[in-house]
């Protein structure tokens, strides 16, 4: 996983993100606007609860999503560096163990999003942002770095890679 994080990494460093040399609690949210991003993203979850009731989820996906779920709240209810690495690390975990589950190797869908994200950087390798902070594209972004055409094919590619070696056993 050092793989993925030098090039998290590298992404924060190109967006000016500051890192701390030594670990470290990550502050919680204490203003307004915090608490109001948050407030919209609980809507968000709830609005996608009463989707799922119409029977169109799994209950593995919804087992799986409420663990995670279950440490993004130890994540944020964390009073010291070691409860925030704990649920951090059982976060990652669950992800991949998620992955696995699925049958899929997850370090080139890694690569493909970190280069799309990377992609947000313009012509003279600076980012921009709008007047509320979100990152703004280059011309050109979705042509280039857009990842869904290239999950989808790397999708393909491990199936048919999986195909053709249960073909010549």
């Amino acid at each position: 996983m050092n793989k993925q994080y030098d090039q998290v990494k590298e992404f924060h460093e190109a967006f000016n993100q500051k890192m701390p040399d030594m670990p470290c609690i990550l502050e919680r949210g204490r203003t307004a606007y915090d608490r109001l991003i948050l407030k919209d993203t609980a809507f968000e979850l709830l609005a996608a609860c009463r989707r799922m009731k119409n029977g169109n989820i799994s209950s593995e996906v919804m087992k799986r999503a409420s663990w995670m779920l279950e440490e993004l709240i130890e994540f944020m209810q964390a009073e010291n560096t070691y409860e925030q690495v704990d649920a951090l690390t059982d976060l990652i975990y669950f992800a991949v163990g998620t992955f696995t589950l699925m049958g899929i190797k997850p370090e080139p869908f890694f690569d493909i999003v970190h280069a799309a994200n990377m992609g947000k950087l313009h012509e003279d390798g600076k980012p921009r942002y709008d007047k509320q902070g979100k990152i703004v594209k280059p011309n050109g972004w979705q042509a280039k770095y857009a990842p869904e055409p290239k999950i989808i094919n790397e999708l393909r590619r491990q199936s048919a890679e999986i195909y053709e070696g249960e073909k010549t056993k």
